[in-house]
């Protein structure tokens, strides 16, 4: 069927006919496949929040670990989505919530200077050769 015949003669769509060339509920079905993902996505972010727990964690620690992962995913698609300010606000409450399980940041390395870094890749070659 044509666009032409799915409109009535005000240049409406009639009842039943869809406008979208993916069809009736396309939207839906793109939302639906989207939560999959995001909790797959979750799932996997709780996973490793708990191996680096390193123990068993409580009913309260498996409830912030939950809202970790959500928030994790959730900073993830608001940076893709060019919204950095509301996904930095979301990496602090992560790290904040870290913060509450006892899982802290490594400390910082030092930066090594121009010349150890030099001298490094120098001494590299040569082990490799």
């Amino acid at each position: 069927m044509t666009d032409q015949a799915q409109r009535q003669p005000d240049g409406r769509f009639g009842l039943g006919n869809c406008a979208s060339p993916y069809g009736r509920g396309a939207r839906k079905r793109r939302a639906e496949l989207q939560a999959k993902r995001d909790e797959a996505e979750r799932v996997c972010e709780e996973t490793a929040l708990v191996e680096d727990l390193g123990y068993v964690p409580s009913y309260s620690e498996r409830r912030i670990i939950e809202q970790l992962s959500v928030l994790i995913v959730r900073g993830r698609r608001l940076r893709a989505a060019g919204q950095g300010a509301d996904a930095e606000m979301i990496a602090r409450l992560i790290i904040r919530g870290l913060g509450k399980l006892g899982i802290r940041q490594g400390a910082a390395k030092p930066a090594m200077s121009v010349a150890d870094r030099w001298a490094a890749e120098e001494e590299a070659k040569k082990a490799a050769l």
